[in-house]
């Protein structure tokens, strides 16, 4: 499959990369070293790991037919500012 994956945080470019996944292995990714979910099974564990943490708020969004996680926002740190981070999922393609 095929997700265009972005991050919205206080944090330096870039926010977002375009991944093709084969058999549940990356193939392609348009950026080199980045930092966040590279993956469908990623975003299951930004989710998980930060219910494991206690996190103050976490907010997630499923994707309507395939049931994946579609976004996550997570803010680690109670009234602190620009600690929070985000990940989105968009342009899923399965392959044929």
């Amino acid at each position: 499959y095929r997700i265009k994956v972005t991050r919205s945080c206080f944090c330096p470019p870039p926010n977002e990369t375009n991944v093709r996944i084969r058999r549940g292995r990356i193939v392609r990714i348009s950026v080199q070293g980045w930092v966040g979910p590279r993956s469908v099974p990623g975003m299951f564990r930004e989710v998980h790991q930060a219910i494991a943490r206690g996190v103050p708020e976490l907010k997630v969004k499923y994707h309507p037919r395939f049931g994946f996680v579609q976004s996550v926002w997570v803010d680690n740190i109670k009234m602190a500012v620009d600690d929070e981070i985000g990940y989105g999922i968009s342009g899923f393609r399965r392959h044929r």
